[in-house]
């Protein structure tokens, strides 16, 4: 996510965090830092910078920045942005997941406030302008009211060798390291989640979960059913949304629509008939739209939208279905109690 998915030659570009940063006229790449020197090297072939470290405190310390730039492994979050946020940055973009714990998360979010630091995280879906355009469909009341959502993130199970299978550096499965987009975009539609109940499963050696299912009762009284991993042969991310005279389909390679009419086949019933999804005329990436969100928040000019607090929450809500599945599958209610440890640490126990 920090450069080298520049170099697939399916994916629009700007698609990294470092491809966003250069092709922001409000921003230039100066200096990385990364503990593997071959990742450097191929740093510096990309994208023309010299300078170049293999202690992120020694960057911070020679170099100054305004902004820092986090994507490494979920387990080095945490000190990465507090070391950063005391160190004069006036912005952090990091990965997501925010971090390992809610208590990491308290840390980082309390530290860059007290410095008056932007905190922003890579929930990048939330520039996306197709599921930009689904929300304004959904508020402006082309479907009618909202009823149910439905989410997938259905993917296969990591490699044993992926830093992705090593619970202390991950912190979860694809509930966690995946799924965490899946629980935003549902606060960034929807509004906030009261309660859960979570199934999650284990099906293979690896310290993760695999499989994990859950439903969501939202404050505005909506329900949402989610699935997530499935050890699928396949990577499948949408939502859906069904309203009361309507319903909305969008995720990767996926922008539907459909409107209820009188039934074609059956007197006296409606049915949904597809209309066309109101794409933008131009792309834009949302990698780029973040860093400049990131920039106008810095400079006083916009809402962040995307904050720290933003995907604390989506970590909490990820915690409750954990932890809904640690108690025997019963309802948690939202605020959970603070944990220095993820439930998940248990479940996999059993």
């Amino acid at each position: 996510m920090g450069s080298l998915l520049a170099r697939d030659p399916y994916r629009r570009k700007p698609c990294t965090h470092a491809g966003a940063f250069a092709g922001c006229e409000h921003t230039d790449v100066t200096c990385a830092c990364d503990i593997d020197p071959d990742r450097l090297a191929l740093f510096r072939a990309d994208w023309g910078v010299d300078r170049l470290y293999l202690d992120y405190r020694e960057l911070l310390a020679k170099e100054r920045p305004d902004i820092i730039s986090v994507a490494s492994w979920t387990s080095t979050h945490k000190d990465i942005v507090v070391e950063a946020a005391n160190c004069g940055v006036k912005g952090i973009l990091c990965e997501k997941p925010i971090a390992l714990s809610l208590a990491d998360a308290d840390e980082m979010i309390s530290e860059c406030e007290s410095n008056g630091v932007v905190l922003m995280v890579n929930h990048e879906r939330r520039w996306d302008q197709r599921f930009i355009a689904a929300k304004r469909l959904i508020e402006d009341d082309v479907i009618g009211p909202l009823r149910s959502i439905w989410g997938a993130m259905l993917c296969g199970v990591p490699d044993e060798e992926s830093w992705k299978s090593d619970l202390s550096l991950v912190g979860g499965g694809p509930l966690l390291h995946d799924g965490t987009h899946l629980f935003d975009l549902l606060r960034f539609f929807a509004g906030d989640v009261s309660s859960v109940v979570g199934f999650v499963q284990r099906n293979t050696r690896l310290p993760i979960e695999d499989s994990a299912t859950a439903t969501l009762s939202l404050e505005s009284g909506i329900k949402a059913n989610v699935e997530v991993g499935g050890r699928r042969a396949y990577f499948y991310f949408a939502l859906e949304f069904w309203g009361a005279k309507g319903k909305i389909s969008v995720g990767n390679g996926i922008n539907n629509l459909w409107i209820s009419e009188h039934s074609q086949s059956f007197d006296g019933f409606r049915e949904l008939s597809a209309r066309p999804f109101p794409l933008p005329e131009v792309y834009k990436s949302s990698y780029l739209s973040m860093v400049e969100n990131l920039v106008g928040v810095i400079e006083g000019l916009q809402p962040n939208r995307s904050s720290g607090r933003d995907a604390r929450e989506s970590l909490h809500i990820i915690w409750a279905i954990y932890e809904s599945e640690r108690l025997g599958n019963i309802v948690v209610d939202l605020p959970i109690l603070q944990r220095e440890v993820s439930p998940l640490v248990e479940i996999l126990r059993r």
